[in-house]
């Protein structure tokens, strides 16, 4: 009774273990492009982001030209999740493709529906259909980003308060020993 492998079998399971390891390591090469990916595209979103909110803010004012706001918000926006990733979803009256906003393209598309609103050229019932808009994503956005100044505010004490406790504990390690 033989215990060893023959020549045959161990040639196969070398050849075997030699391709599963250059599986591994050429997955694993693209798994570290794929995590430095997101750095670029973190770069891009703010300018998709005004891009975004610039062509929702056309799409907007073109269909409060039809409508009213009764009906064109129930037209357009899809839904509302109240969240910074995604606040809420608008429907593209072209294609009927939902397109999710972020916080910062939504005050941006605020923003902008404001000053169109502004604007002396435009019907009055056009005006405040955008102008409803405008309040609408206000109405969402505003608890958003009193939540995020919040956060920031108990940020910036925390780092003081620690920063002072800091302080005190050099100049109490600072002081001389007291002689008797």
């Amino acid at each position: 009774m033989r215990f060893g492998l023959s020549y045959r079998r161990t040639v196969v399971l070398w050849t075997g273990l030699l391709c599963a390891g250059l599986c591994a390591s050429i997955l694993g090469c693209r798994g570290k492009k794929a995590a430095d990916k997101p750095v670029a595209e973190h770069s891009d979103a703010a300018r998709d982001s005004a891009a975004l909110a610039e062509k929702a803010s056309v799409e907007i004012v073109a269909v409060c030209a039809r409508q009213s706001y009764a009906t064109a918000s129930v037209g357009l926006i899809a839904g509302e999740t109240g969240l910074q990733e995604d606040v809420f979803e608008l429907r593209d009256p072209g294609s009927f493709k939902v397109v999710p906003y972020r916080l910062g393209a939504t005050v941006r598309l605020e923003t902008l529906l404001r000053q169109e609103a502004e604007r002396t050229v435009r019907p009055a019932a056009q005006a405040e259909c955008i102008r409803q808009f405008a309040d609408h994503f206000k109405q969402l956005t505003d608890p958003l980003v009193d939540e995020a100044l919040d956060e920031k505010k108990i940020d910036k004490t925390s780092f003081k308060d620690a920063e002072k406790e800091a302080q005190q504990e050099r100049q109490i390690e600072e002081q001389p020993p007291e002689q008797p």
